[in-house]
């Protein structure tokens, strides 16, 4: 089973939450055939995994950035241009509702392909190769390589309107937190 979520969340985050996760690819993105016709499941794993990674910002302190949700979308360079970070106004039901989950429970609750558990170190989620792989596959620090056309190839975010995969990765920096 998964861990009880130690993140103690602050009013309105789970909407905050919810919000950032429909930007970043709800469930039915994900089940999309533009976006590789994953399972429901699969789906909602993507999608709550991006979630998941706000929150172990928030727990890691994540660049010195806070402990809070709403610090963390605030970084510099990190979510700051994408959210309206006092926007209460929720978008996707579907993403409210995996908000909550992840709210509730910790990132152990989501497993990759492989059947590993989530951890508090899987802080990257970009199409840019940030798993340390080159072009040709995913490295070693990749948690989930999301085929987003599913063509087979690790496609990384090369410019505007690039077409580009999703990689979630370690970070090494926050090893101690596994």
């Amino acid at each position: 089973g998964a861990s009880p979520q130690p993140y103690q969340a602050q009013p309105g985050d789970d909407v905050l939450l919810a919000n950032m996760m429909h930007h970043e690819g709800c469930t039915n993105t994900f089940q999309g055939a533009a976006y590789g016709s994953y399972s429901k499941d699969e789906a909602d794993r993507i999608n709550m995994m991006t979630g998941y990674v706000l929150i172990n910002r928030a727990l890691v302190n994540f660049g010195g950035h806070g402990t809070t949700i709403r610090e963390q979308l605030a970084a510099p360079g990190q979510y700051a241009t994408a959210y309206v970070a006092n926007n209460q106004t929720v978008e996707c039901l579907e993403c409210y509702a995996n908000a909550k989950l992840c709210l509730k429970w910790d990132c152990d609750y989501v497993k990759n392909p492989d059947g590993e558990k989530m951890t508090r170190d899987v802080l990257y989620q970009s199409g840019w190769d940030q798993c340390t792989g080159g072009n040709s596959h995913p490295g070693q620090t990749c948690f989930w390589w999301v085929d987003d056309n599913r063509n087979n190839v690790p496609d990384v975010y090369s410019g505007a309107g690039a077409w580009y995969d999703e990689f979630f990765c370690y970070s090494d920096q926050y090893r101690s937190y596994r």
